[in-house]
């Protein structure tokens, strides 16, 4: 974080950030402002997509990875996406009563193409890396998920995701 939130100390009775410790910079300093900024006993929390190898498109690292395409496909700062990342950050800042636990997420598809046009729409690594490849490459790739992804008779195809979340209360002094 550049700067810290524009708010008074204990100004809040809880804060939260969905989807982004993973993109911040500096997730440590980040959470002590969260804290900072709620009150004493107010709750902080947050939840990421679990950057291993769970999140809604990881069917396309796992593809590109079997093709032999090199590149990075985790989320930047996937440290921080782990339920024992999260705890470490929320213990670091002083935070108390910290839980941590993981959401499956059902993903479905109503066939390849709903699949292929919602995941590619998707402004993340596991994507970024498709738009530096040739349209060979791409076809590669998406023949390859066509063969891999698990489809009902309908053509329907689902698999689970997973987030990870956490939470702590303030204690000052």
């Amino acid at each position: 974080m550049r700067s810290p939130l524009p708010f008074e100390n204990a100004a809040f009775d809880a804060a939260a950030m969905a989807l982004v410790i993973s993109f911040i910079p500096d997730p440590a300093k980040a959470v002590a402002e969260l804290a900072r900024v709620v009150r004493d006993g107010g709750m902080i929390a947050t939840y990421m997509w679990d950057g291993s190898d769970n999140m809604p498109v990881s069917p396309f690292t796992r593809a590109a990875k079997a093709l032999g395409y090199g590149g990075e496909y985790t989320l930047p700062g996937h440290e921080a996406t782990s339920q024992a990342g999260m705890r470490a950050l929320w213990q670091s800042a002083g935070l108390v009563d910290v839980e941590t636990r993981q959401i499956t997420i059902p993903v479905a598809f109503k066939n390849f193409d709903d699949f292929w046009q919602s995941c590619t729409a998707m402004p993340n690594p596991a994507i970024q890396f498709m738009r530096n490849l040739g349209e060979a490459d791409v076809q590669r790739i998406r023949a390859c998920l066509q063969e891999s992804l698990p489809a009902d008779a309908a053509g329907g195809i689902s698999y689970t995701a997973a987030a990870n979340a956490v939470k702590g209360r303030v204690k000052r002094g």
